[in-house]
């Protein structure tokens, strides 16, 4: 696993997805890795995409998780939406993750762009999402019909 780290207070990291069933999302586990002594809960949101396949702002679902319940290192950190988003099969989404606050965010991917969708940043909770190439952030979603 190549590390995908962004620094800047407040910046964003999202990968988009295609939903291979339609229903609602009620969970994704993203594998990060946090630094030692860093702050910041984790705040992680689905949201649609633009024509272009970009993510937008808008969000559809929310959750966080406390820092004090990440470990330092890598670990796969399950993010439960208590109102989850209604996906449909075949459309594209994006999980769009922030540590409000904090400086440092390290989302783990794989460089060489295997898999569906597109990594991209954002340098604050609303500017606009811009590409990285040849990057795939590591997650898993659940959707319940």
């Amino acid at each position: 696993n190549d590390a995908y780290a962004i620094g800047g207070v407040d910046w964003r990291l999202a990968q988009t997805f295609t939903a291979l069933t339609s229903g609602s999302l009620v969970k994704a586990d993203l594998l990060l890795s946090e630094p030692a002594g860093s702050l910041g809960d984790y705040v992680l949101r689905i949201a649609p995409v633009d024509g272009a396949g970009v993510p937008t702002n808008i969000i559809l679902a929310e959750t966080a998780v406390l820092d004090i319940n990440v470990p330092t290192g890598k670990s796969t950190v399950s993010f439960t939406f208590a109102t989850p988003a209604p996906v449909v099969a075949g459309i594209s989404y994006a999980l769009v993750l922030t540590r409000p606050g904090s400086e440092k965010l390290v989302w783990l991917g794989h460089i060489g762009n295997s898999c569906d969708g597109t990594t991209y940043f954002s340098v604050s909770q609303n500017a606009q999402f811009v590409a990285v190439g040849n990057v795939d952030l590591i997650f898993q979603t659940f959707v319940s019909s």
